[in-house]
């Protein structure tokens, strides 16, 4: 049997290199004091996505945002995520990394 675990790993822009596990509780992004995430990055709406989890699956959803959010280079208001999509927010991206461990 496995358990579904997976994480956000920032690929490129100012928090380049760290990265977030991802569970069952959403996580919100941006740039507000409130967000999981917080990015320091202008281009990132104060409460600009989240990324959720369904039934095992993982989503992202755009917030409203200013300038959207992407994945793969394609705008989204919401999308589901596949191993090694990349999620734009502002000038950060981030690669969606999940993995199957054994329990």
């Amino acid at each position: 049997m496995h358990r579904i675990r997976a994480r956000l790993l920032a690929i490129c822009g100012p928090v380049k290199g760290s990265a977030w596990p991802l569970g069952n509780a959403d996580l919100r992004i941006g740039r507000g004091r409130e967000a999981e995430i917080c990015l320091p990055d202008a281009a990132a709406s104060r409460n600009h996505a989240v990324i959720g989890c369904s039934g095992g699956k993982f989503q992202v959803e755009d917030l409203g945002s200013t300038n959207g959010t992407r994945v793969n280079g394609k705008p989204v208001r919401q999308a589901k995520l596949l191993p090694g999509d990349q999620i734009q927010i502002g000038h950060t991206v981030f690669e969606f990394q999940p993995s199957h461990d054994p329990i």
